[in-house]
């Protein structure tokens, strides 16, 4: 039996099956408590209709299957703007309404990839049905080419877009909360990897079909991992935001207004330094000497601010209602007079209590002691360890029982 034959039945059908997993889906998306889940709907749908253009490709004959190819096309250009604003709803750090608009320059795009594909439309025959000359197969591959780089181009700035949101969120999270596992920091990660996943494999489709000659192996690895990672990163997404029978309002991925914010962090001016990274300026609450000295004494106070670095809940407004101020102005004075931010500031008093931990003869695990100090992931506790110490964890306990022995002796 030939390959090319056998394989189509079983292409076909892993194209039908992750269609009916998108719709399950998007059953999901309803129940959901996302921000801007409608882009993630739209992105589904497209995702269900490139999979079902994919399987009419496989049995509609040639000519009449570039119809399908081109809607492919035209498809595959519409997935990272749709991720890129629901990445928008994830923070607040960014003007909501400025957003949801298809810029000028994006639209072009779009209707570049229109233009580039009509010569494939034309040439499938469902339209106009006459004899094109000798150099139009060659016409053909021209536009296809320029359409690919085009998508290459497109998908690489919505991906440096979409890292920028990400790292304005990690600069956001650490002035709000002791711990950088938060739902909308899991999801960013989850759209970074889809895009780059989009980008990568349909490269990857590229290179086989010029330089290849279309090696249906390399054609099925690569269309079986892209929509595994696809549904494996809308498995997680989903996967806490889900309204369970234990679920409270505040466990649900809820992005606060920048009116909450600047009740919370301090200005716009505060919250514009945040998106720029640059530091805060503060020209509204310039604060007096008595007062930053009084705030900066609860903050200098080991004891009870270990004690409440410990508890692995601790956040922002949590610990400046603990120690009696404001939540802005505790970020005030950790940023201009301690140049730090609320979880870095919590993260050294946790590995401070560690070491001290780790520098006693002692049973419990690092793990153990890690969970005690109030981390809730071992990598991150891991890398903390090494960026404040030098060493990891491992290492540092193990040069803490050679100097004992050493001592001893």
């Amino acid at each position: 039996m030939d390959i090319l034959n056998f394989a189509l039945p079983i292409r076909g059908g892993f194209y039908i099956t992750a269609l009916l997993i998108c719709v399950l889906f998007l059953s999901f998306i309803k129940q959901a408590k996302l921000t801007n889940k409608g882009y993630l709907t739209a992105f589904l749908g497209i995702k269900m209709t490139m999979a079902l253009c994919e399987w009419l490709i496989i049995y509609v004959p040639a000519p009449q299957s570039h119809l399908w190819l081109s809607l492919l096309f035209v498809l595959s250009f519409a997935s990272a703007p749709l991720l890129l604003r629901f990445a928008y709803g994830v923070t607040p750090c960014h003007n909501q309404s400025l957003s949801h608009n298809l810029r000028l320059w994006e639209w072009g795009v779009i209707l570049s990839s229109i233009l580039l594909i009509t010569p494939l439309v034309l040439a499938s025959g469902v339209f106009i049905n006459f004899e094109f000359g000798p150099n139009f197969g060659h016409f053909i591959h021209v536009t296809m080419s320029i359409c690919i780089i085009l998508f290459v181009l497109q998908v690489v700035l919505y991906w440096q877009k979409a890292y920028k949101i990400y790292k304005l969120e990690v600069r956001r999270t650490m002035q709000q909360f002791s711990d950088l596992q938060v739902r909308s920091l899991s999801v960013l990660k989850l759209l970074l990897i889809l895009v780059l996943a989009n980008l990568a494999f349909s490269l990857l489709r590229t290179f086989n079909c010029w330089f290849w000659q279309s090696q249906i192996e390399i054609t099925v690895i690569a269309n079986i991992l892209e929509y595994a990672i696809l549904l494996s990163c809308l498995f997680f997404i989903f996967h806490g935001t889900l309204p369970t029978q234990n679920l409270t309002n505040e466990e649900t991925l809820v992005v606060p207004t920048l009116d909450s914010l600047n009740q919370t962090i301090g200005s716009s001016e505060q919250i514009a330094s945040i998106e720029t990274g640059k530091s805060p300026k503060y020209a509204k609450t310039q604060l007096d000497k008595e007062f930053r000295q009084r705030v900066k004494t609860k903050l200098l106070s080991k004891e009870n601010i270990t004690r409440l670095a410990l508890n692995s809940g601790i956040s922002l407004t949590k610990f400046a209602e603990a120690i009696g101020e404001k939540p802005y102005y505790v970020t005030q004075i950790l940023n201009q007079d301690l140049q730090t931010n609320f979880y870095e500031f919590i993260t050294e008093h946790r590995i401070q209590h560690v070491i001290s931990q780790l520098s006693e003869s002692s049973e419990q695990t690092i793990l153990d002691i890690a969970l005690t100090a109030g981390f809730n992931s071992k990598s991150t506790f891991n890398t903390a360890f090494k960026k404040q110490t030098g060493l990891t964890p491992s290492q540092y306990r193990t040069k803490m029982k050679t100097h004992s022995s050493a001592v001893s002796i």
